[in-house]
């Protein structure tokens, strides 16, 4: 499709990845300062902070989020069920905590209302997808690269990106996490060259 000029205003950065269980060859310390190098870069390339957009779910939204506050960014969340419900994806008391504060920081919150049913909730979480794209001029992913394990998952929403015309930011998941741009680099997002940006990016 044809993206729209972006309006004017912060970059508003759609997030997405793995969760922690397909993060196990991630530097930690060198991905934070991968995600904080891409948001300081967009930052710098609107003059303003970049805006984030994501569903707080545990691994790579918790990390996007964790270097979002640490910039002073505004966050949006989107959540495929009402609050309350997508709480049960987190088992342990730390991550349901850590979520709930971070629902009381965001500037937005919106619970699409998504069902748990026997045959999985697949389209809920399609629909959060798709939500998040819809509000993202760009889409930052943490990603191997690999198709999906199973329904769902990064490579479907970085494709759907993709298909949107949208520009999106790779960053490997795996050490030493390089960023790569994917997709059409001249799209609709008028931030400056995006191939100028991946290069300073590669200083960090």
């Amino acid at each position: 499709m044809n993206t729209p000029a972006r309006a004017a205003g912060p970059i508003r950065v759609g997030a997405t990845g793995h969760r922690p269980n397909n993060l196990t060859a991630a530097d930690p310390p060198l991905l934070r300062r991968r995600l904080r190098a891409v948001l300081t870069a967009l930052g710098a390339a609107a003059d303003t902070r970049p805006a984030i957009v994501c569903s707080l779910a545990e691994g790579t939204d918790r990390l996007v989020i964790a270097e979002a506050i640490a910039l002073e960014c505004s966050f949006t969340v989107v959540l495929p069920f009402a609050r309350a419900e997508f709480a049960r994806d987190f088992d342990h008391e730390p991550a349901r905590a850590d979520y709930a504060a971070l629902l009381a920081r965001a500037a937005e919150v919106v619970e699409l209302p998504g069902v748990r049913d026997a045959f999985g909730h697949g389209a809920a979480y399609a629909a959060a997808n798709e939500a998040i794209l819809a509000r993202s001029d760009l889409l930052l992913a943490v990603w191997d690269g690999h198709p999906n394990r199973g329904p769902g998952g990064t490579e479907t929403f970085v494709r759907r990106a993709l298909a949107d015309g949208l520009p999106v930011l790779q960053i490997e998941s795996f050490a030493p996490h390089r960023i790569q741009l994917l997709g059409d680099r001249s799209g609709g997002v008028e931030f400056g060259e995006l191939g100028t940006l991946l290069g300073a990016l590669a200083n960090h």
